[in-house]
């Protein structure tokens, strides 16, 4: 199985990416970053 890494924002279109990839049997390993710089 191909496993994929992703950038996850938690937004609209890094959750469609992560789909996207999952719909073509893609196994997708989300990663988010939380820095204490930004809130959100």
């Amino acid at each position: 199985m191909v496993t994929a890494l992703a950038l996850f924002s938690g937004g609209l279109d890094s959750v469609l990416a992560c789909r996207v990839l999952m719909a073509q049997n893609i196994k997708v390993i989300a990663v988010k970053f939380i820095t204490p710089f930004f809130w959100g």
